[in-house]
């Protein structure tokens, strides 16, 4: 006969459940790994996680005022913060890395907290440390509104390798910046890095005839094929 799990085994094999719920509404919230997004399953995958206790979920649902949690700002600061306490001992059960990266979010925009960009921005980071595709791409634009360049390009072409349809977004609107003032298409190897993950998948043949419209596009397409609104309506107007 089968040994039945033990409730420490059971416990954990929920906590993974759960986290794996929580992360399926962030695929469905930011179009991440080529889903479509949809901001309504978001909404029911972070409903369902938070009946279970996951911290960054129920935290959701006070920003968001669903699934019976009245809006309230300040609980749901107080769930990032719950969420994002714990160091190391969190990063596997799904908690520590979102709750970083909302907990900076509460502290860049002063929701349910006073605002302190410096503290959000290093909240974020680190949890951009942690491989949290949304994360990667908000310091990715800090980068870019400081004119980091090379470290802002870095970070958005990471969280566009996890499919994140913002940073798509981001780098095919890099392409089409008038010349004079593109910081990356003035600079060779920026520009190599934007096209390559384009470039690699074209026939060698065709390669020549790359265009920073073209490229635009093509980056641009990616994004409005999840869904991206503002891809959507950007794609029409490209030639």
């Amino acid at each position: 006969m089968a040994k039945a799990p033990s409730s420490s085994s059971s416990s954990s094999l929920a906590s993974t459940a759960t986290a794996d719920k929580y992360a399926e509404g962030d695929t469905y919230f930011y179009g991440l790994g080529q889903a479509t997004i949809d901001h309504t399953k978001a909404k029911e995958c972070w409903i369902q996680a938070a009946k279970e206790g996951h911290h960054s979920a129920m935290g959701r649902c006070y920003f968001f005022g669903i699934g019976g949690y009245r809006k309230d700002l300040s609980q749901s600061f107080r769930c990032f913060e719950q969420s994002a306490c714990g160091g190391d001992s969190r990063i596997n059960d799904g908690e520590y890395a979102p709750g970083l990266f909302l907990l900076g979010f509460c502290y860049l925009y002063g929701s349910g907290v006073d605002q302190n960009e410096a503290r959000g921005f290093e909240l974020q980071k680190q949890a951009a440390e942690l491989k949290y595709p949304p994360a990667i791409n908000n310091v990715g634009r800090y980068y870019q509104k400081h004119e980091q360049i090379a470290k802002a390009l870095t970070c958005f072409l990471e969280a566009a390798g996890h499919r994140l349809a913002s940073a798509e977004f981001t780098l095919g609107t890099l392409c089409l910046m008038d010349e004079g003032d593109n910081l990356y298409m003035n600079n060779p190897a920026l520009l190599s890095a934007i096209s390559e993950p384009i470039v690699r998948e074209m026939d060698k043949d065709a390669r020549s005839e790359v265009t920073y419209s073209w490229l635009a596009k093509q980056w641009i397409a990616r994004a409005a094929a999840q869904g991206h609104s503002t891809a959507i309506e950007k794609l029409s107007s490209i030639k």
